[in-house]
């Protein structure tokens, strides 16, 4: 992950203390075994459990991301029926939300037209999204960033000025509204916005899809 990156991701933060307080049990308790093998097996009942316990996070994580809340629950169904369709494949709890997660993004991706995102992150993400979801530090950074470029999507042409002059060009706030034209304020305000925004989407990824 870009370490310009790493003030937005912080080692602790709001954002990620709320979203592990809010999706805690959700986080920490696995499928069992047995529904696994029902869900595999097409039981309805396993597919509702599964939903039950996993469809607000996934739609909650799409919120975050496309910034559209009814848009969000649209999306949120066709995870849930790919994950239907794909039930076969699922081999452990961290199968279901590597499935999930992978769906969930590339769904977001696609909703902003894929073809706009960075083409090294898409190739990036073209690996099975089914089987056994267990990222490692380069892994998780890689997906930090994807995840990132996917969010920015959905800000203001403004947002992502600022945003890219900040943390990948590495300018100061004073030379970005010198540059811009801006007060100083309004950029703190706008980089406030973003950051708050940012760290809703990772730790969504860091408490329920990568922990």
């Amino acid at each position: 992950m870009k370490s310009s990156y790493n003030d937005i991701i912080g080692p602790e933060n709001e954002a990620l203390r709320s979203c592990r307080d809010k999706y805690s049990t959700v986080a920490v308790q696995d499928v069992p075994e047995s529904t696994l093998e029902a869900l595999r097996n097409g039981e309805e009942w396993a597919y509702n459990d599964v939903y039950m316990r996993y469809a607000a996070p996934v739609k909650d994580f799409l919120a975050a991301l496309i910034r559209d809340e009814e848009d969000a629950k649209e999306l949120n169904h066709d995870v849930f029926l790919s994950l239907w369709t794909g039930r076969d494949k699922i081999v452990s709890d961290r199968g279901i939300r590597g499935f999930l997660y992978m769906r969930a993004k590339h769904l977001a991706m696609n909703y902003f037209d894929r073809k706009k995102v960075k083409q090294k992150y898409v190739d990036f993400c073209q690996r099975d999204p089914a089987l056994d979801f267990s990222p490692d530090q380069y892994v998780m950074g890689k997906e930090i960033e994807i995840l990132i470029e996917i969010a920015l999507r959905g800000m203001s042409e403004q947002q992502r000025t600022i945003f890219r002059m900040k943390y990948d060009q590495g300018h100061s706030v004073d030379e970005i509204a010198a540059a811009l034209n801006l007060s100083r304020s309004t950029i703190k305000n706008n980089l406030t916005m973003i950051t708050k925004s940012l760290r809703q989407v990772v730790a969504m990824f860091m408490v329920f899809f990568y922990y």
